[in-house]
This record gives C-alpha cells, structure tokens and sequence, in this order.
C-alpha cells in the first residue's frame, strides 16, 4: 500500500521477497535451523581463545596476554577474560 508520498508504508510488506522463488519448500525447511546454526557458530569460536587461557591458568593469562600490553589489574581481569570467553562460548553454542 502506498503512503502519501507515494512509497510504501513500512509493514507492507510481511516478509522479504525470495530471491529464488521456486526454494520456498527449501527455504521453508532450513528457516527454523539459521539461528541455532549462528549460535554454534559464534559458540565454538570463541571457546578456542577461552579454553588454552583456562588450562594455562590464572597466572600465565594474566603474564602473557594482559600484563605485557599493560593492562591493570591483570589477575582479576585474567579471571574474567577466562569466565567470559569459555562459559561464554559453552553457553553460546548449545
């Protein structure tokens, strides 16, 4: 429906149009898996720069990736930099 400049009115169109409308039965069938296949996405790249923080440890996190880039204070941020990206990515993923 047409506004009163002539364009159309937000909400007039429900969904976007299909760029290959003969996928509709497709598309209708992988629409309810996009959001769970970004959530695993996301998930598992991060718990890669969470887990090696995690089993090196407190200390070696702080020394390694906070205190030579003068970040302070490094022990409890290293604490959460670990929390973060490792529960983080686990919780992310399922």
């Amino acid at each position: 429906m047409p506004d009163a400049r002539g364009g159309l009115a937000m909400g007039a169109l429900d969904e976007p149009r299909l760029l290959f409308p003969r996928l509709r039965p497709f598309y209708d069938w992988v629409a309810p898996l996009t959001w769970p296949l970004v959530r695993l996405t996301v998930g598992l790249m991060i718990l890669p720069h969470g887990w090696p923080k995690l089993m090196a440890g407190v200390t070696a996190t702080a020394q390694f990736a906070l205190i030579k880039r003068g970040i302070a204070p490094a022990e409890p941020l290293a604490v959460v930099l670990i929390i973060l990206e490792t529960t983080g990515g686990l919780c992310v993923a399922p």
